[in-house]
């Protein structure tokens, strides 16, 4: 009866060793960044929690419908993306503060300065976005998470880059 009792506990631990070596051999390997991908996720999560800011000061104090409108949409999109690029880095990339203080930019200005000066930030911002966003998107020194999100996220900031630069060309006067 030991004998039995004792092979059955064999057993058991030898199934326990194997469910375990395989469960482990499943699991996927934590992310691991290089400097450039580290470098990368950084910059444009900082820049992008920025655009975020920006935005949503100009969405309640613009004067122009189409600028409020258009600082929502940075705010929705630009939101989703930092979820995507936080999702990318594996959690090793603590997400960057918000800050309720307005913009060195806006001192000052009411109505639509406050239109022009949030257009001209924004513009100058995408530009650098769009231009970081298609490196990556083609950059073999990133991880494929990285790659991905990039190549997914630069089209809409090209976008987004294109509509403020329309929107800022119609509120200068010609």
């Amino acid at each position: 009866m030991k004998h039995r009792s004792r092979n059955t506990v064999i057993a058991a631990v030898g199934a326990l060793v194997i469910a375990t070596t395989a469960s482990a051999a499943a699991a996927p390997a934590p992310v691991v960044l290089n400097s450039s991908d580290h470098s990368f996720l950084s910059d444009v999560l900082s820049a992008n929690q920025y655009e975020i800011d920006l935005s949503n000061y100009a969405a309640k104090k613009a004067s122009s419908a189409k600028v409020r409108q258009f600082a929502q949409t940075i705010v929705h999109d630009d939101t989703q993306l930092a979820a995507d690029l936080l999702k990318a880095s594996d959690g090793s990339i603590p997400p960057p503060a918000s800050t309720q203080q307005p913009d060195r930019n806006f001192e000052g200005k009411t109505g639509a300065d406050i239109d022009k000066a949030y257009l001209d930030v924004m513009v100058d911002e995408l530009d650098i976005a769009a231009g970081k966003f298609l490196v990556a998107g083609d950059g073999p020194q990133h991880d494929a998470a990285v790659r991905a999100v990039a190549k997914q996220a630069a089209p809409m900031v090209r976008r987004h880059d294109e509509m403020a630069k329309s929107l800022d060309d119609s509120l200068t006067p010609k």
